[in-house]
């Protein structure tokens, strides 16, 4: 890490992109892409899924493949892999995290950021430590999550409707002797907007908001129908989340941008070499080398967004080497067996919000400064073609694809830049580290057909079969594909 954050300081973005560009000047391999996004983990620009499948032209050529696409999701993958509503992709949401903080200290001592907020924040501390419905759920030294009370102030689901559409691009060059290289970009529509929150059963019972369900009856006693109620108007309803929120510095709206995706560039080698048996081409073997580079090309992301919509890669550059080794069978199929690992740039961020308790989970009320660098992102692939697998007569140039792609990313290095000392003790950068790493599996499939000798029209999908810490979004994709 230390080197890169030294490559990236002598090297400016404005190198980067230099090098993006040189890749368009020397000559047709672009490959999917794991990025640095927990919602859209490995994006793909092209039918051929991760594309580093060898295709002997014997002459320079040039391709250009435009891509519509839509994806959506409204499930994540829990750290243990489970599945669950996108909004618990940390855990289900604890409202009374709000007023915790683990930092030693004498449990009668006020939390040091609450006592300093407006009115309603204080109050509302105020009252739940009076209220009989629970014990102190302002205390961390008291606080467990593992009783019923506790619980309630858990919303069990954090539903999210995530979608994404736009155009993708990509530019490939061959010289025809084995080296190429790809440009791939794109411009995207974002939307993440709230659905519904749900209570825990026996709280939102008690609370009057879930009917009672006659075959599994709730007991709901007068006072504890009482202190629910005031619970609920005061912390988890909708106008007072709304409020809450507000005066905690989020921004409650739902997320629709439009914006440029990330710029994506490499250059590749791969050379067949020939297997023979008794004096007949068998089988090829074919090794992959490539290296490339993405630079950010969309805005920056608000920071305070309680519902993100997080594009390409958040904003970070990224240096990547991939390789593979591939098995060409004449007439038949062609497999691959690959890899690769991008490394990222670090950042400073403002008004970032850091957890300051263990207990708190899928909102982290206070904000600091900090600096980021994403940990590396390695993945493995194993690709199949066929191409020309139809009769010409029926169904001319007729070829399909298949990708299994299983990604990780490894926790990032987050460091707090909080100029109060006396603050600064209080947030905890190891658990937005522990949340920070995920993994993901994915399955793509393509075909392609040819409507003349130059021009194709293509159609793949892409699904999560699996994974941590991430959507599990579905993306369909067309493509029109002119060669020359």
């Amino acid at each position: 890490m230390t080197c890169l954050n030294h490559y990236f300081t002598k090297f400016s973005i404005t190198t980067v992109f230099s090098l993006v560009l040189s890749s368009i000047l020397l000559t047709n391999k672009a490959i999917t892409t794991p990025i640095n996004n927990y919602q859209d983990p490995v994006v793909f620009h092209t039918v051929m899924g991760s594309d580093k499948f060898y295709s002997p032209t014997g002459k320079a050529g040039f391709a250009l493949h435009l891509s519509p696409f839509y994806q959506h999701t409204h499930t994540a993958n829990k750290p243990e892999g489970t599945k669950t509503a996108n909004g618990n992709i940390w855990g289900a949401w604890n409202m009374a995290g709000i007023f915790l903080n683990d930092n030693p200290r004498p449990i009668t001592q006020p939390m040091p950021f609450y006592a300093a907020t407006k009115t309603i924040l204080r109050n509302l501390a105020n009252e739940l430590r009076t209220l009989p419905y629970s014990k102190d759920y302002t205390l961390e030294a008291r606080f467990n999550p593992d009783e019923e009370a506790y619980k309630a102030l858990y919303f069990q689901s954090v539903d999210l409707k995530y979608e994404k559409m736009g155009l993708r691009g990509q530019i490939n060059f061959d010289l025809g002797v084995g080296v190429g290289a790809c440009v791939k970009g794109g411009i995207a529509n974002l939307k993440n907007r709230p659905s519904y929150f749900a209570l825990e059963k026996q709280f939102g019972t008690e609370a009057g908001i879930i009917p009672a369900d006659s075959t599994n009856p709730v007991t709901v006693e007068p006072a504890a129908k009482i202190q629910a109620t005031k619970i609920y108007e005061n912390l988890m309803g909708e106008n007072a989340r709304r409020q809450l929120f507000k005066e905690l510095g989020f921004d409650t709206s739902e997320t629709n941008i439009t914006d440029l995706e990330d710029l994506y560039g490499n250059v590749y080698w791969h050379i067949p070499i020939k297997m023979r048996e008794k004096g007949e081409h068998t089988f090829s073997v074919i090794p992959y080398l490539s290296v490339g580079a993405s630079l950010p090309m969309g805005k920056e992301r608000k920071m305070s967004t309680l519902y993100p919509a997080i594009n390409s890669n958040d904003g970070f550059a990224g240096l990547t080497a991939e390789g593979a080794i591939g098995l060409d069978f004449p007439d038949m199929m062609q497999l691959s067996f690959g890899g690769g690992i991008t490394m990222f740039n670090s950042r400073d961020f403002t008004k970032v919000h850091v957890p300051t308790s263990e207990f708190q989970s899928g909102i982290y009320p206070w904000t600091t400064s900090i600096s980021r660098q994403p940990g590396a992102l390695w993945y493995a692939n194993v690709s199949m073609k066929a191409d020309n697998i139809m009769s010409k007569r029926d169904i001319p140039n007729f070829s399909c694809y298949f990708d299994y792609i299983y990604a990780e990313h490894r926790h990032d290095s987050i460091k707090i830049k909080e100029p109060n000392p006396a603050t600064k003790q209080y947030f905890r950068p190891d658990l937005l580290e522990r949340d920070s790493s995920w993994k993901a599996q994915m399955v793509h499939a393509g075909i392609k057909f040819g409507l003349s000798k130059n021009v194709y029209l293509a159609t793949a999908v892409q699904a999560t079969v699996g994974g941590s810490r991430t959507y599990r979004p579905t993306t369909l994709l067309g493509s029109l594909i002119m060669s020359f």
